[in-house]
């Protein structure tokens, strides 16, 4: 069995950490970067996951650990992921972000369906929610940016 495909999932304007130029990763791109449509997400997502020769690890940033929470809820194909790590989810109830992200509003709290971590980094304002997202997700979670760092270059020396 071949080392799983890391796929790159950027958050909204198509954010995400500098370390991400992982040797081998496939970024999976999105229609809309600035509006976009959870359905449209999630068939990107999907059609990514299909096109993978083998399992796959996700490294979401943002709005796109969302996305993967999202897509665990409806996808048939959840067994073909190994893991996730979902940096720094966005809060879809902020206010801001509420009249931008209409279609991201609904999205349910159950555990995800693979192993997952999520990481907050140091300057996060969203810890406490950071805490409760990863208890209904069933994920691990740390806050400290040097383990991001070191998680992310871990994630690049894996790459194909």
């Amino acid at each position: 069995m071949s080392s799983p495909q890391i796929l790159l999932l950027p958050g909204l304007h198509r954010a995400a950490p500098q370390a991400w130029a992982a040797q081998g990763a496939r970024v999976v791109e999105q229609h809309d970067w600035a509006r976009p449509l959870r359905g449209d997400w999630l068939m990107q997502l999907e059609n990514a996951v299909l096109a993978a020769e083998d399992q796959v690890q996700l490294v979401a940033h943002g709005l796109a650990c969302w996305l993967v929470a999202s897509w665990a809820q409806f996808t048939p194909h959840a067994q073909a992921v190994q893991s996730a790590l979902l940096i720094d989810p966005l809060d879809l109830h902020a206010p801001e972000l509420q009249a931008q992200l209409p279609s991201w509003q609904r999205i349910e709290l159950r555990p995800l369906p693979f192993a997952a971590t999520l990481l907050s980094s140091a300057e996060s304002a969203d810890m406490t929610h950071h805490a409760t997202w990863a208890r209904a997700w069933g994920t691990q979670h740390h806050t400290h940016t040097e383990h991001l760092h070191t998680l992310c270059m871990k994630e690049e020396t894996h790459g194909h």
